[in-house]
């Protein structure tokens, strides 16, 4: 059925016989062939994103496995460090130290020792004698079953031994973590002195077996201590398998069931790898993959990190089973079936366009005539199918072209949608309008340099790349971005929208764009280009915000006192160069919730064009945690 049109027919029309025959020759051949190849190959991709879908998942596995061990590592050095104070702290260790009473010892410590679950106390001389030991004898099922011995002759070559005896103390204290090789096997210590009236009168070694470590590290659980497996999550469904190696890469402990250990075993060569993986800027976590039993695994390696332990002392491994080849297979047999059925849908289609071929006719006149300039028209729709929504969706796009010819015959080019929307409404006067608004003003750091090492098209390239990333920072926070100026860029929060957390906004971002600026500049490294360094700086205030130019172009934007501050606390970067987010005291004062961010104050700094001092804070993170510090710091 044809559609009717509205307005008066142009003078000239479209060449309708050679439109007509070559649309019925693109349906019936060119395009249908083409469809059928473009059916298949979207097929191969699907199953490609499919693929790489269960690669990322597995990823996420071994990322989470990675983090919940080394998580469980500071659970452990917790409890041993809470065992060994209060061993180091009983009233009378000492004492039975310094007499060499090992039964008055015994019936000292084995009640603390049972009680925290520990599987090896070491009470040593200064001189490296070993004067009580306790072991645990079965150290995965009894819980109870301890021997106490007079322990090894000699200690002097343990490194937590020695690192107590060398009075070695700083910020976290004079407790020492390390790695023990000995007759009952490897174990993880922890070291301390024990202490009279000041004096080291021996030294308290409280471990637990690296076998046990493994265990609780890939979250089997742990009897002694009657905790259970850890309980699946979104990412993970089962346990991942733990293997510690020492630098030599041999195999200390591992979840593995009969498994040769030679099988896992790794060489010196790839332990320095995993250690300098995860050293410096270029973080990363080295892996490799495994078939075991015909089970293909991804295993995933990082540092064994403890409380003053060397970097050196051990790494571990996560190990997770990958998905199986034949899954993927089933996936792309469906995404082949898939694509056939698109195909089927396709040649349903064309089988009936001889038929939409004379109402399409219509919509073509109309295209044709809105081509030439007239967007008075208008297609009538007569009928409430396929063709009917193409009509309706073709007066839409009118509807818009008349919007954007609106905006564009009135306002001018302006730089956020924000902006357009509130034109729209009505919502912002011309003549402007007093609002409490937060300017964000950020400027690369060194321009001037960038500029003499690269060519003018890399500069552009350079400029356009970090313009980007702040941009859609700006704009996920509600922002708008006013004005580029060379280097610089200007963001306001508040205005044309307003919003009482505009002072919230703007921290948000610039935290926000530091992460992005540092995601930038990684990929920049990693091409050999030195890194872009960023100052930003926020004020809050009242501005004036409007439009303003000429008849010809008008540009929304805000001026005031409060505009020309933000940039003066931005040039503050210069003066304080190992902050790159500096706010104003009026910034700090909107903001609804100071103590979400962790800020540092600068002091009353004396700012061109201010008769009085401004006080300026630098934004160093968000706070985290209640137990970290929050607020302003002096």
């Amino acid at each position: 059925m044809p559609l009717a049109t509205g307005a008066a027919e142009p003078s000239a029309a479209p060449p309708r016989p050679s439109f007509w025959s070559r649309l019925r020759f693109k349906i019936i051949a060119p395009y249908l062939a083409l469809a059928i190849i473009l059916a298949v190959a979207g097929s191969f991709f699907l199953a490609r994103v499919f693929a790489e879908r269960l690669h990322e998942r597995l990823l996420s596995q071994l990322w989470e496995a990675g983090h919940r061990a080394t998580d469980e590592v500071v659970y452990v050095e917790r409890e041993l460090l809470a065992t060994l104070r209060a061993i180091a702290r009983t009233e009378g260790v000492a004492d039975a130290v310094l007499a060499g009473e090992r039964s008055r010892l015994h019936r000292l410590i084995y009640p603390i020792a049972a009680n925290a679950g520990c599987d090896f106390v070491e009470i040593v001389l200064p001189d490296g004698q070993g004067l009580y030991s306790l072991h645990r004898q079965e150290t995965i099922t009894s819980p109870l079953n301890y021997v106490s011995t007079a322990g090894l002759p000699s200690y002097a070559d343990w490194t937590p031994f020695q690192k107590i005896l060398s009075i070695r103390q700083d910020d976290i204290g004079d407790k020492f973590a390390g790695l023990a090789s000995a007759p009952w096997g490897p174990a993880f210590y922890i070291s301390g002195p024990i202490r009279r009236s000041g004096r080291t009168v021996g030294v308290v070694l409280v471990g637990i077996s690296l076998e046990r470590l493994a265990r609780r590290m890939a979250g089997q659980g742990d009897p002694l201590l009657g905790t259970p497996p850890a309980a699946p999550t979104l990412f993970s469904t089962r346990p991942a398998e733990v293997t510690l190696y020492d630098a030599q890469g041999r195999v200390l402990a591992t979840t593995f069931q009969d498994i040769p250990t030679a099988t896992l075993q790794i060489s010196p060569d790839f332990f320095r790898l995993v250690t300098r993986g995860q050293a410096g800027p270029d973080f990363f976590y080295p892996g490799r993959r495994l078939t075991l039993h015909g089970e293909a695994l991804e295993e995933a390696f990082g540092i064994l990190e403890a409380r003053h332990g060397e970097e050196d002392m051990a790494v571990f491994s996560v190990a997770l089973p990958g998905y199986q080849r034949e899954m993927l297979f089933i996936q792309s047999a469906l995404a082949i079936l898939f694509a056939l059925a698109v195909l089927a849908v396709i040649l349903l289609g064309l089988w009936i366009s001889a038929r939409i071929v004379q109402p399409v006719s219509a919509l073509v006149r109309a295209a044709y005539r809105v081509e030439r300039g007239d967007l008075r028209q208008k297609v009538f729709v007569p009928t409430g199918d396929e063709i009917g929504l193409l009509a309706h969706a073709f007066n839409r796009m009118i509807q818009g072209l008349r919007i954007k010819e609106y905006i564009r015959d009135a306002f001018g080019r302006f730089v956020s949608r924000d902006v357009s929307e509130s034109i729209l409404r009505g919502a912002i006067r011309l003549d402007g309008e007093r609002r409490t608004a937060s300017m964000l003003f950020a400027d690369i750091r060194d321009f001037t340099r960038l500029s003499e090492e690269y060519d003018p098209e890399d500069m552009v390239r350079i400029l356009n790349e970090y313009f980007t990333a702040i941009v859609e920072v700006a704009q996920s926070h509600g922002g708008t971005v006013n004005k580029f100026g060379g280097d610089s860029t200007l963001v306001i929060f508040g205005a044309p929208v307003s919003c009482p957390d505009h002072a919230e906004r703007a921290l948000e971002t610039a935290l926000e764009m530091r992460q992005r600026l540092a995601r930038l500049n990684a990929e920049r490294l990693t091409r050999g280009e030195v890194p872009i360094r960023m100052g930003i700086g926020i004020n809050t205030g009242e501005v004036v915000a409007g439009t303003v130019g000429s008849a010809d172009r008008m540009e929304y934007t805000v001026i005031g006192d409060a505009v020309n501050l933000s940039a003066r606390v931005q040039g503050l970067n210069k003066e304080f160069p190992e902050y790159d987010i500096l706010i104003s005291e009026y910034t700090y004062q909107a903001l609804l919730e100071p103590e979400r961010y962790v800020l540092r104050s600068l002091g009353k700094v004396a700012l061109k064009g201010k008769s009085e001092a401004v006080g300026i804070y630098a934004v160093l993170d968000r706070s985290v945690g209640d137990d970290q510090r929050r607020g302003t710091t002096e």
